[in-house]
């Protein structure tokens, strides 16, 4: 599993929060056992689920667009941003132009679906984005 499934996985968890007892324990072994993976995003992510990180050597970041939306101080204009640039940003991820070969399901930004959900980033800009899992971000909004 490499940085960006970890990004995937965790972001994803983020945003069902309302349901990680179910997959906490999981997560948690992957935490324990993904050290050399540890960068900022990821720890973000790690501390909001109430996961025990794994203490140790942290990594720069090695997701630079996720960085600028990090620390960005306007994160609506970042948003918008990083999600035009977003396919460009992967080029190097395996499933980079799948939809040229078989087996095609979709690119979805779940590496930043959690973000969004932790810094309460505004991402009405890119609702209609073909990228962005506006409906995983928002998927428990009636349920408080």
């Amino acid at each position: 599993m490499d940085l960006g499934d970890l990004l995937d996985l965790f972001s994803i968890g983020v945003c069902y929060e309302d349901r990680k007892e179910e997959f906490l324990p999981y997560l948690q072994s992957i935490v324990d056992n993904a050290q050399p993976y540890i960068d900022p995003t990821l720890e973000l992510y790690i501390k909001y689920l109430g996961l025990k990180p794994n203490e140790g050597k942290r990594a720069k970041f090695k997701v630079n667009y996720l960085e600028r939306l990090l620390n960005s101080e306007d994160k609506v204009k970042a948003l918008k941003n990083t999600m035009a640039n977003w396919y460009r940003f992967n080029q190097g991820q395996p499933w980079y132009g799948r939809h040229e070969r078989e087996n095609y399901d979709g690119y979805w930004a779940f590496d930043v679906c959690g973000l969004v959900k932790i810094l309460g980033i505004d991402d009405d800009v890119v609702k209609d984005h073909k990228y962005y899992p506006y409906d995983l971000v928002h998927f428990n909004d009636n349920k408080k």
